[in-house]
């Protein structure tokens, strides 16, 4: 089973990669199946773990 939390996107690391908060805990997570969708700081994503 999988689990995906929601992330508010606090820095964009560079075009593949980001760091986002989820409830206080910070992760970096890659971006690349977002394709080209134009991020920024303050987006909330979806994080997929496991």
């Amino acid at each position: 089973m999988c689990l995906g939390l929601p992330g508010q996107i606090t820095e964009i690391r560079n075009a593949e990669h980001a760091r986002v908060d989820s409830d206080g805990v910070q992760r970096d997570v890659s971006l690349a199946m977002l394709g080209d969708e134009h991020l920024a700081v303050g987006d909330w994503v979806l994080v997929h773990l496991g």
